[in-house]
């Protein structure tokens, strides 16, 4: 939901702006702007409801997390169950299966289907937290590249002022 609310901006700048009738501007003012806004948000959230549950795990890797994320579904539901890469929380009524991205060392936990309790999620995601906060991880094999690729970017700004100033009319 942060990052469509973030993405509003360029929306409604770009496209948003070109999709909007020019008469509508003209009767509506600043009204207009505002039920555009909502109704982005509106079908921003709509998208978002209708995706597949999901939580992220940064910085670790499938055979790292498999162990501690079973102490901790074991330690909100007795009766979780797990099948090959695939695991079930009936009290919670979460079922989840867990997708890796082994080059960037994230774990995604993928909701298997449409009809999950958002609630069941929410204490899923509040209990990994709490209890993975006291881990500490190495940093992952991208972060170098991504902290010298930042310095550099930063490096080039400054260095060429100019380059960064709008054209003048």
């Amino acid at each position: 939901m942060f990052l469509a609310l973030g993405l509003s901006g360029l929306f409604l700048a770009g496209p948003g702006r070109l999709l909007i009738p020019l008469n509508v501007l003209t009767f509506w003012g600043a009204a207009a702007w505002v039920l555009w806004t909502a109704f982005y948000l509106i079908v921003a959230w709509t998208i978002i409801q209708k995706l597949h549950r999901r939580i992220v795990v940064y910085n670790f890797s499938a055979a790292d997390l498999t162990p501690k994320l079973w102490e901790v579904v074991c330690n909100l539901d007795d009766s979780a169950a797990w099948v090959g890469n695939s695991m079930a929380l009936p009290k919670y009524g979460v079922q989840f299966y867990i997708e890796a991205a082994s080059r960037s060392r994230n774990v995604t936990l993928v909701a298997t289907g449409s009809a999950q309790s958002i609630a069941g999620w929410l204490q899923l995601e509040t209990e990994i937290v709490r209890s993975f906060r006291t881990i500490s991880v190495a940093c992952g094999p991208t972060t170098w590249f991504f902290l010298f690729a930042a310095i550099g970017l930063i490096a080039l700004a400054a260095s060429a002022p100019d380059a960064l100033t709008p054209l003048e009319r």
